[in-house]
């Protein structure tokens, strides 16, 4: 008997099928999900404790995944708090790496745990991320990622001189910008500091030289053998170019500006060698640091469910159903992979 054609709808359907449980299956398998309680999950929690199962233990687990909206529920609050501890630890298998090279790492995480124990508010918010698979030919697929930050805080920390003054003299002025930076420059500090305190003050480097860039100014200092910046040196646009990639840092189309004091050393060290400022210039009264209170939050970035879905899925389940199904199921799932912890105003 003739056997009828096999319907091809169903085939699809059939390995679309197979492919989404192979995703579930890896996930549950690598990132065991801990909800709002349960013997399961309970038992899931301990495994993932150093206090309760040694790292090295047979049925210890690295990472599990979790409902952040709950971070104020037990089980997840504890999971939050267990993820920072054990992503400081470097003899952990969990510890991150990448999160170790922010010099407030650990202070960032101390803050993060003390918060969550706490069940302070926090701001989660999910951040587009483009990740590749992990199979050949490697893909890229959109993902999320997990932002958790503190409340804002007082922190009292060394600032330079020049931040300072931009945040107490100058910032207040916004119209008067161009006319107190070139007050600066006509100061004993002179350019050097004018340049430093108009990129902690907000500025580009367009809007930086538009300011200084003035006839009387140049005219001034030329007449008294100090530097000054013109428009019409090459070399002039390129300082300011290059300051302003140490000082700066752009994140969704926004210009930030670095507060770091790796940053500001990095500058100082482009001024000196452009002859702006003698050696050593940390030392010298106007460039040097002062005990300054800050407003600061602590931020953490959690790899996604999604993230984890979109590297080790099958190539074969393509993209728009691929996605599709991945942030329906995962798309608002975290995991306790730390990528990193952080000061954003020490950057």
């Amino acid at each position: 008997m003739r056997q009828p054609p096999e319907d091809p709808t169903r085939r699809l359907t059939e390995l679309t099928a197979h492919l989404q449980a192979e995703i579930d299956g890896k996930l549950r398998q690598g990132y065991p999900f801990i909800g709002k309680g349960g013997a399961e999950a309970v038992q899931v929690l301990d495994r993932y404790n150093p206090e309760k199962t040694p790292l090295l233990a047979a049925d210890s687990l690295t990472y599990v995944s979790f409902d952040p909206t709950r971070y104020k529920e037990p089980l997840t609050n504890q999971v939050l708090q267990i993820a920072l501890s054990r992503s400081a630890n470097s003899n952990d298998p969990a510890y991150s790496s990448h999160g170790a090279e922010h010099v407030v790492f650990q202070e960032a995480v101390k803050k993060l745990t003390q918060a969550i124990r706490n069940r302070d508010a926090l701001t989660t918010v999910w951040q587009p991320h483009m990740v590749k698979s992990d199979l050949e030919p490697r893909q890229e697929f959109l993902a999320n990622r997990l932002i958790i930050e503190t409340l804002p805080f007082e922190r009292t920390s060394a600032r330079p001189e020049p931040y300072v003054k931009a945040i107490r003299e100058i910032r207040p002025r916004q119209n008067k910008i161009p006319n107190e930076l070139r007050k600066i420059a006509r100061s004993d500090f002179g350019m050097a500091q004018a340049v430093l305190t108009g990129f902690y003050a907000g500025l580009t480097p367009e809007a930086l030289m538009t300011a200084l860039d003035e006839p009387h100014l140049k005219q001034e200092l030329a007449d008294r053998r100090l530097p000054y910046l013109t428009a019409n040196r090459a070399s002039d646009r390129q300082l300011l170019r290059h300051l302003s990639e140490t000082m700066l840092i752009e994140v969704s189309n926004k210009l930030y500006v670095r507060r770091s004091s790796e940053a500001y050393l990095s500058a100082l060290a482009t001024l000196e060698q452009a002859g702006f400022l003698p050696h050593n210039a940390s030392h010298l009264r106007g460039f040097s640091f002062t005990e300054f209170a800050d407003t600061v939050t602590a931020r953490a970035v959690f790899v996604g469910l999604s993230e984890i879905a979109q590297k080790t899925a099958p190539l074969e389940y393509r993209d728009p159903a691929r996605t599709a199904y991945v942030d329906s199921h995962y798309g608002k799932l975290a995991t306790s992979i730390l990528a990193t912890a952080f000061i954003p105003e020490e950057i």
